[in-house]
């Protein structure tokens, strides 16, 4: 090969390497939280930024309105944080989206920021056009859309990468913290309830990989002399993790029960730690955030 082909080469490669980290890390599950507080929380602190944000830099001819400035900027902020509200809501808890979960990832959480940012954008408009100009100018939408997104995208995209990296350098640290777990071989019958039933569901607590909840069941993997076992028990997933709670099974997400005794492999991601069990390749039981603790100790 020519020289100058040879040198050549790296730019056309680098590129792809680029492109390929770049997808690598927006498919890191994104380190959200989909409970009512932490939803509130998050749509105030955006509100309040954007408050914050017009205030300082007055953009877009906010200087020019005068002493009444500030209410304007308030009246912004409290826009974005009811539309954030009520999206939040809608998709949580009407839609059934699940933003604790491995699926959710940081390109995801991008998209649902990008739809949030037109609904916000939408509202403005509408609060212009009635509030401040006095009348409805469809044409008009596409400098307010334009001002939304140059507030809102930029800082929303920094925090949301600061936020995944950081996650995953500390998650992959507890990780490897971990010590690895002795497996008991000593033989422990339980009675799992099933509800609204007399009868109960009888295993050794030992044999237990983990538990899965499933609506209003719960699927206990477990493995025998005969393989791997599933049994599907009509019940919660607290029930389950109260009868079980003498014995080494433990929360580790709000969907998930694991037996410690075995876990092979611990990794770290944004969202908190992933356990590979023995014998089973291609399982992976996510735990959140807020049950890191338990493992650590």
């Amino acid at each position: 090969m020519h020289i100058t082909g040879l040198l050549k080469c790296p730019l056309t490669i680098l590129p792809f390497f680029m492109i390929k980290k770049l997808l690598s890390f927006l498919n890191q599950p994104y380190p959200d939280d989909d409970d009512i507080w932490s939803v509130i929380k998050g749509a105030i602190s955006g509100g309040f930024v954007v408050f914050l944000v017009l205030v300082l830099l007055q953009p877009f001819g906010l200087n020019a309105v005068g002493s009444n400035a500030w209410m304007y900027c308030a009246a912004f902020g409290g826009i974005s944080t009811l539309i954030a509200l009520i999206f939040d809501f809608t998709s949580i808890y009407l839609l059934g989206l699940k933003r604790d979960h491995p699926t959710w990832t940081l390109w995801k959480w991008i998209v649902m920021i990008l739809v949030l940012i037109l609904l916000i954008a939408s509202a403005n408009f509408v609060f212009i056009s009635y509030s401040i100009v006095g009348s409805f100018d469809l044409s008009q939408f596409g400098y307010v859309l334009y001002s939304t997104v140059v507030i809102g995208i930029f800082p929303t995209l920094i925090f949301g990468a600061l936020k995944t990296i950081k996650n995953l350098k500390a998650n992959q640290k507890i990780a490897t913290e971990i010590a690895p777990y002795k497996e008991i071989s000593k033989s422990s019958l339980i009675k799992l309830p099933i509800h609204n039933s007399k009868s109960t569901f009888e295993v050794d607590v030992h044999k237990i990989l983990y538990v899965e909840a499933m609506q209003n069941y719960v699927n206990i993997i477990y493995r025998d002399e005969e393989g791997m076992q599933k049994e599907l028990v009509r019940n919660t997933l607290s029930a389950i993790e109260q009868a079980l709670l003498t014995t080494n099974i433990i929360r580790s997400h709000r969907s998930y029960l694991v037996n410690s005794e075995k876990i092979a492999k611990v990794n770290g991601n944004a969202q908190g730690l992933q356990l590979h069990l023995k014998d089973l390749h291609n399982i992976v039981i996510p735990v959140s955030r807020k049950y890191i603790s338990k493992f650590k100790s």
